[in-house]
């Protein structure tokens, strides 16, 4: 029986009632004395040439404090996540409809968008290309001076033994070609941002975002100021799933238009412009796969053709296409793989992260094939996985290594949850009439901590003992609705023998908080609770050092229970940790009480030609099946049953 107390246990969200009672600040709740409203004028074309921009309506506006344009820009500012290639405001051209032109701050929203409507732009429209195949076709005019056929990311690569005598030893071989489209992660709350620049020494950023130190050089980088000029702190988040990544120019437009005219300003993103750019969707994906096997059911090779389509600007894309190629495969046991991926530059908004990060590109078309294997080879579909997935500490053909992998008691338990194996030969015998029932089984792998750059990818967290007996817990890893603060504080109870809400977390602040990379790829149970797990057992070093030397007694003697650090073996002999905290304050003349914590996980950073290593220190997996009855008629799909077990490593 475990002896953990507080982790495992069931205890209220940290934050849910703030928010269940309407008390939570978002970005949009914030007020402050002369705050201005912004609005964004934005290209009604796919692709066109900036001849002229003429101002003067909007600058002659009433209640207008501030105008700006791409040329407002400081040289060079510009940002991105591989490539340098986005500014706040477009300069030359604009790449698709939606793009930012111009933007105003006014004292009250009518006057700013009043004001947009003044502003006159001259275009010379180009052609335009909405689809990869299109954008990458001979002649095409270039999106992108540097970007030599509008080809973004590319990736021609085998691995393992020789592919195609792979192939031609198999003795079945499928192939089928899969589309997925782009997807808008319809997050409660749209990107909004409030720039404060009255500080007097720099520029204060309120941003609902999934990583408050990269958000900061990033905003830097594309204002053309100095990180330690920029002050990032999140408030609480409406929801982000990867598309509040400091991606869009939202906080970039907010913090020129407050710079310009030395006010706050806010400036909120309508739905409507999420939806036609302003937030950075899912990456779409053409997918051809061809996976060969034996007759028994062993896997031998797969072959993907990936085109995909990354918008304007590259983003994130090109990492979210080597995701696609790798991850889906690492469920697996291959011989032999082949990669020839093609990311294109187009003229459709810009793409970003989405929850997954290409996993569901390839995951829903292998484990479809998957399921199309199985019944060429008259296999259940559940041993044909069984039989090919990666042990504990077996490599994948990508040279991942999970050293848990629970995958196979998750398809037991999710067959028996369904009674698959009756249900899947009743489905199959029965294809009569317009409604039919179907069973489905699949799987799929997670990371906890991608390493995506090269450097420290770590976290650092403070702990600090207080006179009262709570604890403070400094960490820039963020909240954006997912839980991460009562997980962090769980790590920290547990280890000081307190209750969550005996700990304070402070908000994600490059302040206060110490340097840490964010919300993003499962990391934040993994990297940053390592991080506070090792400052709570330091800090717990030191108040049974202190409490020991009080007592006369051995620290290893002492237990940490109920807020108290008392004898094991006497319970009555101890002290709350708050008077610890005070005893040690009085000897050290008014220190501290406090320990930091650092974590890195040892894994790889990968990078093409042939994206072989470690991506994780760990890895989740999981097994759903679903039970659907489907009117072949008129398509209505009913959903009779799911059941899903995951092992969330």
């Amino acid at each position: 029986m475990s002896s953990l107390k507080v982790i495992g246990s069931r205890v209220p969200l940290l934050g849910s009632a703030v928010k269940t009672l309407g008390q939570a600040k978002f970005a949009t709740d914030l007020k402050m004395p002369g705050l201005l409203h912004g609005r964004v004028l934005r290209s009604p074309h796919a692709h066109a040439r900036i001849l002229n921009i003429d101002t003067s309506g909007a600058e002659k506006t009433p209640g207008v404090k501030s105008v700006v344009t791409g040329k407002d820009l400081p040289r060079g500012a510009r940002y991105g996540t591989i490539r340098k290639d986005q500014t706040a405001l477009a300069i030359e051209k604009v790449l698709f409809i939606g793009h930012e032109v111009a933007a105003v701050a006014a004292v009250s929203r009518e006057a700013a968008e009043e004001a947009i409507e003044r502003i006159r732009v001259e275009y010379e429209v180009l052609p335009a290309y909405f689809t990869p195949e299109d954008a990458m076709a001979e002649g095409a005019v270039l999106i992108h001076d540097d970007a030599p056929g509008n080809i973004c990311h590319a990736l021609n690569f085998d691995k393992g033994e020789d592919v195609d005598a792979a192939f031609a030893a198999s003795d079945i071989i499928l192939e089928e070609e899969f589309h997925t489209g782009t997807q808008y992660h319809a997050f409660t709350e749209p990107n909004c941002t409030v720039a404060d620049p009255t500080d007097g020494s720099k520029l204060v950023m309120h941003v609902p975002c999934q990583k408050v130190f990269l958000g900061r050089d990033r905003i830097a980088m594309g204002l053309g100021l100095e990180a330690s000029k920029v002050r990032l702190i999140q408030p609480y988040v409406g929801g982000a799933f990867g598309g509040k990544s400091i991606e869009d120019p939202n906080a970039f437009i907010s913090g020129l238009l407050a710079l310009k005219c030395s006010h706050p300003v806010k400036l909120e993103n309508l739905r409507t412009e999420s939806f036609r750019g302003a937030t950075r969707m899912r990456v779409p994906a053409r997918v051809r796969l061809k996976i060969g096997a034996m007759k028994d059911g062993t896997l031998t090779a797969h072959e993907l053709n990936i085109v995909s389509d990354c918008g304007g600007y590259t983003g994130p894309s090109p990492g979210i296409v080597n995701t696609m190629v790798t991850r889906w495969p690492s469920i697996y046991r291959w011989k032999a793989c082949r990669v020839i991926a093609h990311l294109a530059f187009t003229n459709n908004p810009p793409k970003g992260a989405f929850r997954g990060f290409g996993t569901p590109q390839t995951t829903v078309p292998g484990e479809i094939l998957m399921d199309m294997l199985a019944e060429a080879l008259d296999i259940d579909a559940m041993d044909l996985r069984m039989k090919n997935i990666l042990k504990p500490r077996e490599l994948s053909i990508h040279k991942w290594n999970a050293i848990t992998n629970a995958l196979p008691e998750c398809v037991e338990q999710v067959v028996e949850m369904t009674d698959w194996k009756r249900k899947s030969r009743e489905n199959l015998k029965d294809r009569t009439g317009t409604k039919r029932r179907g069973i489905g089984l699949a799987a799929a792998n997670h990371v906890s901590g991608n390493r995506i750059i090269a450097g420290w990818e770590g976290s650092t967290a403070i702990l600090q003992a207080h006179d009262d007996g709570r604890v403070g817990l400094l960490i820039g890893e963020g909240d954006t609705g997912q839980g991460s603060p009562t997980v962090l504080c769980m790590f920290a109870a547990e280890e000081l023998g307190l209750e969550i809400t005996d700990i304070d977390l402070c908000a994600a602040d490059t302040d206060v908080a110490p340097y840490t990379l964010g919300s993003f790829a499962s990391r934040i149970t993994m990297i940053g609770g390592n991080a506070v797990h090792r400052a709570a057992v330091e800090l717990r070093k030191k108040l049974a050092a202190v409490v020991a030397s009080e007592l006369e007694a051995d620290p290893d003697d002492l237990e940490f229970e109920g807020g108290r650090i008392f004898i094991k073996a006497a319970p009555d002999r101890g002290m709350t940790i708050g008077e610890a905290a005070h005893l040690e304050h009085k000897r050290t003349n008014g220190g501290p009480v406090m320990a930091v914590g650092h974590y890195e996980a040892e894994n790889d950073v990968v990078k093409p030609p042939l994206l072989d290593g470690n991506v994780a220190p760990g890895y989740e997996f999981v097994a759903q099946v679903a039970e659907v009855e489907v009117d072949t008629e008129t398509g209505q799909v009913e959903l009779l049953d799911f059941a899903s077990v995951d092992d969330v490593g």
